[in-house]
């Protein structure tokens, strides 16, 4: 194997670690905002019936919960994606670049 080409690979496998790490750790902070989200809408359904300004609140509660579940889907979905890719990747780094 070319020494360029693995040592290309290599910073290329760690630059995307590093992204991964953070794409991680947004979904983590993300996961925190959509439990926290969804305590509220919870709460404001319990009163729902009291007027239509508590509907109205458990309605606009409610679409937050939904948005941020769907933002935590898409990002499961990109750092799955990313995490695949760099598992293919580090396994050709593995075949073409280390030696036992």
């Amino acid at each position: 194997p070319e020494v360029r080409q693995c040592s290309a690979l290599g910073k290329s496998l760690k630059a995307r670690q590093a992204d991964a790490k953070a794409k991680a750790e947004t979904r983590e902070s993300l996961l925190i905002d959509v439990e926290a989200a969804g305590d509220v809408w919870e709460e404001a359904e319990e009163e729902r019936l009291f007027s239509k300004d508590h509907a109205s609140k458990a309605d606009t509660t409610k679409a937050t919960y939904e948005t941020l579940k769907a933002d935590l889907l898409q990002e499961e979905l990109v750092l799955q994606d990313l995490v695949s890719r760099i598992n293919q990747d580090v396994a050709r780094y593995n075949r073409l670049c280390v030696k036992d």
